[in-house]
């Protein structure tokens, strides 16, 4: 600090002097324009009160701004609505939600930064402190000035009457600039700078920081009107509110009402996220409860507690105030008397604003020209009035918006393909986790609860950093906690239970699940519990050799004590006290009497509550121990760090970003407390004691990252060692995989981080992953815009993600339809199935696992806008595989072929015309079919089939009869090894169709007869095969533009696609690979379908990766030759690519990645995973 400061003084002449343009008059005030939204908070005083706009509920939906990254506190002015996606400024229409003439973003690729209006200009603050003035009406810069002096500029810019006003840390100082022309008006000093936004009027300048050390200076001239001092010091700041002539300024230490012009001490108020204040009301948030208070005798009136989980700053707007939380409900409340006149639920969870976070933008909502704009997680969603009075939930928009797409990376160094620009699929939220073998194959799985879905959703591990099959199970409303163990005594492996919050206000609920043995799960029971459980462990609570279930109840203040049988059935829930917001339990014996307590944080009292347990299940009533003010507890721990055979307490604290330790004294007592620094916001913490590595893991939601606290046997620790996770990380977990590993569930991002354990106890850097698992996709116009887009089959979530094309080589946000079945999406298929000029969509359904749903097919008839009605479900064999589509009987009807790897035959299901279709006749189709095609294949003028045999390594063909049937399949050419994807097309330039095979170790190419049948198959690059990789999925395209189609293949085993360039007989030249993810762990991309998706006339690339759960987009960069006369080619005979009877042997192949968890009893196994889906783009027959 001190060089930094030492080269802030030799420079400061040279900032000072860049900073200061020409000098200007001092700018006449013009004063506020209302109905706008211009700061944080909405106005220049920070009140969050909107009264001029006449917005009211009901709310109706209108359109969402997808981001890949945070969202920030959104700006409404001029018609237009600003707002930050990260670090990239984005203005659009605020009626429509269209990008302006300005252009989507304005200034990306920097840090943290925010963001005000004023006069017609917004303002983009860098931490840096780069200012820029940017004209609102046609996103040009106007200005651009560095700031002086400082060396960090994290307060949110406040702009009023002429006069931009923020704050720097580093030297402390608050700056006023002149918004004309950037130059520097004042600047006063301040033990402070960082975090706090100017709260301003024409009369005053407050700031706020730590030990609400509080200032006021004139607003035209910088001098100090008054200062409080806190009688500490401290330079993080909160943003202060103004309001009736008074300060509310919050701190850790106590939040205070100061006097506006003398700086006085008038009273306190509760709550950590600024209040709204309109008339003679205030809307403070304390705790997770809205409470209505006379601003004049601060007594309450009303309060609202919604579902639990109110986080957000409030509003204020024409006589209503809207809040909302981490659930993703926005509620509506009468200002008068707090009676609910509205909720809706959004797609993601509604954020704290946390003003000390500087690696994301500052979240908030804004209301103003009768619309309401709430950021989130990952989106920022605008609403209008009209709606009905009730409780409704907002639908998604048939059209979603564009959203800003982060610029793609520099090209490879390949001549074909850009680098790929990812998009994340599948609707995953994930909240809480369990870690532990469930099947016995390959380490601890994962099984989390997502409220998004309401499901329960299990992810099996495979090898390092890989997850190869999962599976979804629908619980109660809003799962919030699960937990395993050997509920039934002698099964080999844990069963599962899930609780579930509900409405938040009635009793929650326990799902019990029983384990098959190999990972299968089956609902047991539902049993009742306390009212909102956030926590939920298992514990032998009673010492009878049985497991337990224990839930915090956070809607009921208490906790649940399920007892068990043994054979996994529970006893009645035995409620007791738990002290305020129990959020997290502990167990352990911390009286030494044989009996286990329990220790229970208490979020909402800022401290931790002892229930000493009688040893049957009940608890006597809890004692309280205070934590500091504002600590805001999260998770605890019970564990003897100090090996005096006591209970030790480790607790984290949300509120002050720490982890405490208290040393156990043996007699229902802790000594004293001793924190440590952690990261932002933990939320959930975990013992590690393996043999290398003694210590505690934290995950830090606010700061996607996990702290790692390495123990030093006597019950202190060293300082922690920080990792980056994916966002909002809200679970972490221990496990074996088969070394130690850490897991991270991420509520923001959807994923989960995965790092392992080095032989020295550190970790390595976190591999994500995703529980989606994108899989099979197709490309076809979806919108009737004339454009490609995208429908992923997710094959893990039972869905299916709509990418819609936004016309500029990016997609718009991704919304999901459900297959109707909770079994895999494995494969997908589209085209019009009714004759209405709108794409249709087939979805294959295989089963998670044996006896559970699936063997169908799903048909989702289009809405051509890129939304689908409800799915119809109709059977086909056993566990499918491929699909087809065409009309295999003539009558102008498309049809679906589906291959039916179980029961080793296709499926035929012979559309009606009208979108339905007639019940599946079934043609043997030889051993394990698993891609599938169709095509004229001998010129009869009817459509036939070709399958690939996954274990026989051969084509099976099904001539087609015309009328529907197909008769006896016949061998064809054979692949050098397991075949996983077939694609046909005319490789040689003779006009007759052949089939293209990509499998392990080998991508070959069988030239067709025109007969039906095949030449032997040989390696497209003239190899052996010995170098080749796993070419999971193959398509054929023309990529060079010289009018040949080309080879271009996904393989996951080594991250990348490859492009191999057809000579024009069919061999090509050696494959150039193209990296997909680059992701530490290495990506999993499986599925290809190519289409032009920017326009440009030239097929590009949409990947989905099932490991980091994503597709990504590669566009072609291909130069294109340059058309010139040339004569005709002279004839000469097509050599095969490779001989056809001498291929050299493939090595012998590892593991295969692909299981069968459950096949049907007398069933060839099939793969659990595999090419199977159809690209509709190069579908033959359609």
């Amino acid at each position: 600090l001190a060089a930094a400061l030492l080269l802030i003084a030799a420079i400061r002449p040279q900032l000072e002097a860049a900073a200061k343009p020409s000098p200007s008059p001092t700018p006449t005030p013009s004063g506020p324009i209302p109905d706008t939204a211009v700061a944080y908070q909405m106005n220049a005083s920070h009140s969050g009160t909107q009264t001029a706009d006449s917005l009211a509920p009901g709310l109706v939906k209108k359109y969402a701004e997808s981001c890949q990254w945070d969202v920030s506190y959104p700006l409404i002015a001029g018609g237009k609505l600003f707002y930050l996606c990260g670090a990239v400024l984005t203005a659009v229409d605020l009626a429509t939600g269209n990008y302006t003439s300005g252009g989507k973003t304005f200034y990306s690729n920097h840090g943290w930064s925010a963001i005000a209006y004023d006069g017609g200009k917004v303002f983009d603050l860098l931490d840096s402190g780069q200012l820029t003035a940017i004209d609102a009406s046609t996103g040009n810069q106007l200005w651009q000035i560095q700031l002086p002096n400082d060396v960090s500029f994290t307060s949110a810019p406040t702009a009023l009457n002429g006069i931009l006003y923020t704050g720097g840390a580093g030297i402390g100082s608050v700056y006023a600039v002149n918004e004309s022309n950037g130059q520097v008006l004042w600047t006063a000093p301040v033990a402070g700078g960082y975090g706090s936004s100017p709260a301003v009027s024409s009369t005053g300048v407050y700031v706020s920081y730590s030990c609400a050390q509080t200032y006021a200076f004139n607003p035209l001239s910088g001098a100090l009107i008054w200062q409080h001092n806190g009688g500490c010091t401290g330079t993080s700041g909160r943003t202060p509110v103004l309001f009736g002539g008074k300060l509310y300024v919050r701190d850790p230490s106590g939040n205070l009402v100061l006097d506006a012009q003398t700086g006085g001490v008038l009273g306190s108020f509760p709550g950590v996220v600024p209040p709204a204040l309109d008339g003679t009301r205030g809307f403070f948030l304390n705790g997770h409860t809205l409470e209505a208070r006379d601003l004049s005798t601060m007594t309450t009136s009303w309060t609202f507690s919604g579902d639990g989980t109110l986080d957000s700053a409030p509003l204020v707007v024409n006589g209503y105030v809207y809040i909302g939380g981490g659930s993703g409900r926005l509620f509506a409340l009468s200002e008068l008397t707090g009676q609910q006149a509205w909720v809706g639920t959004l797609d993601t969870g509604i954020p704290a604003p946390d003003e000390s976070t500087t690696t994301k933008p500052l979240p908030g909502m804004a209301a103003g020209q009768g619309a309401l704009a709430v950021s989130m997680y990952g989106e920022l969603a605008v609403f209008g009035g009209g709606g009905p009075l009730v409780p409704a939930t907002p639908t998604p928009s048939p059209t979603p918006s564009p959203s800003p797409t982060p610029s793609p990376t520099p090209p490879p160094s390949n001549p074909y393909f850009g680098s790929a620009v990812h998009a994340a699929t599948g609707s995953m939220q994930p909240a809480a986790s369990f870690a532990e073998d469930l099947d016995g194959f390959s380490g601890d799985d994962l099984v989390v609860a997502d409220p998004a879905n309401n499901s329960l959703d299990v992810m099996f591990h495979y090898d390092f950093g890989r997850f190869d099959d999962g599976a979804r199970y629908y619980v109660a409303a809003n799962p919030a906690a699960v937990t395993g163990g050997r509920f039934r005594s002698g099964v080999p492996r844990p069963d599962v239970a899930v609780a579930s919050a509900g409405n938040g206000s009635t009793a929650g609920t326990v799902s019990v699940f029983f384990n098959d043995g190999s990972g299968g799960l089956s609902l047991s029971k539902v049993y009742s519990v306390g009212i909102a459980p956030t926590y939920l462990m298992a514990a032998d609570i009673n010492k009878d050799g049985n497991l337990d279930l224990i839930s915090a109840n956070g809607g009921g203040n208490s906790v649940s004590v399920l007892l068990g049988n043994g054979d996994g059935t529970f006893l009645p829930p035995i409620t007791s006290a738990a002290g305020d917001g129990p959020v997290w339990i502990a167990v352990g014996d911390v009286n030494n009497d044989g009996h286990p307590d329990l220790v229970v944080a208490n979020r909402d009292s800022d401290a931790y509550s002892v229930l000493l347990g009688n040893g049957t299940g009940g608890f006597q009533a809890p004692v309280q121990h205070a934590l500091p003010t504002g600590s805001r507890p999260t998770a605890a721990l019970l564990h003897d760090f100090n090996k005096d055979g006591r209970p030790d307490l480790a607790i984290t604290e949300s509120g002050s970003n720490t982890m405490s330790v208290l040393l156990g004294l043996g007699s229902a007592s802790f000594g004293v407390r001793t924190p440590y620094q952690v990261g932002d916001q933990p939320d959930s913490l975990a013992p590690i004691d393996d043999g290398f590595l003694s210590g505690l893991a934290v995950a830090n939601l606010g700061s996607d990252t996990i702290s790692l606290l390495r123990s030093n046997g006597d019950g202190s620790f060293q300082n922690p060692v920080t990792y980056a996770t994916g966002h909002l990380p809200a679970s972490i977990q221990v496990g074996s995989e088969p070394v130690t590993a850490l897991t991270t569930v991420n509520r923001g991002s959807g994923n989960a981080s995965i790092f392992y354990e080095n032989s020295d106890g550190s970790f390595q850097p976190a591999s994500n992953t995703n529980g989606s698992r994108p899989y099979a996709s197709v490309a076809a116009d979806l919108n009737g815009d004339g454009r490609a887009d995208l429908a992923v089959a997710n094959r893990d979530l039972s869905t299916a993600s709509i990418f819609l094309n936004a016309g500029n080589g990016s997609w718009q946000p991704s919304h999901d339809v459900s297959t109707g079945v909770a079994g895999q999406a494995i494969a997908i298929g589209a085209g019009d199935f009714n004759h209405d000029g709108k794409m249709d969509l087939v979805i294959v359904n295989r089963p998670f696992a044996y006896g559970l749903p699936g063997n169908t097919v799903s048909v989702l008839l289009g809405n051509r806008d890129g939304t689908f009605q409800a799915a119809a479900v109709y059977p086909v064999g056993l566990n499918p595989n491929g699909v087809a589509l065409a009309d295999f009987n003539g009558d102008g009807n498309l049809d679906i072929a589906v291959a039916d790897g179980g029961s080793a035959d296709v499926a035929v299901l012979l559309g009606k015309g009208d979108g339905s279709f007639r019940p599946a006749s079934f043609f043997a189709a030889g051993n394990d079919p698993e891609s599938i095609r169709a095509a004229d294949l001998n010129g009869d003028a009817k459509i036939d089939l070709v399958v690939d045999g996954y274990y026989s390594n051969y084509l099976m063909t099904l001539p087609g009869n015309g009328d529907g049937t197909f008769r006896a399949p016949t061998i064809g050419a054979g692949g050098d090894s397991e075949v996983l994807s077939v694609t046909l097309a005319d490789m040689n330039g003779d006009g007759k169709v052949d089939a293209i095979l990509a499998g392990y170790g080998s991508l070959e190419v069988a030239f067709g007869k025109g007969d039906g049948t095949f030449t032997d198959a040989g390696f497209v690059d003239g190899s052996t095969g010995s170098a080749k990789s796993w070419e999971a999925s193959v398509a054929a395209a023309d990529v060079n533009g010289d009018g040949i189609p080309d080879y271009v293949t996904a393989d996951p085993n080594v991250d990348q696609v490859t492009v191999y360039i057809n000579k024009g007989n069919g061999a090509s030249n050696p494959g150039v690979g193209i990296p997909v993810t680059g992701i530490p762990m290495g990506g999993s991309p499986q599925w290809l379908s190519m289409a032009d998706f920017n326009g440009d006339g030239r097929p590009d690339i949409a990947v989905s990766d099932t490991l980091s759960g994503d597709i990504g987009l590669m566009l072609n960069i291909a130069t294109r030759p340059t058309p010139s006369p040339s004569p005709s080619p002279t004839a000469s005979a097509s050599p095969s690519p490779a001989a056809s009877s001498s291929r050299a042997p493939v090595p012998s192949q590892g593991p295969v990645p692909f299981r069968s968890r459950s096949p049907a009893p007398g069933a060839t196994p099939t793969p659990a995973s595999g090419t199977t889906g159809t690209t509709f783009t190069f579908e033959h027959g359609l």
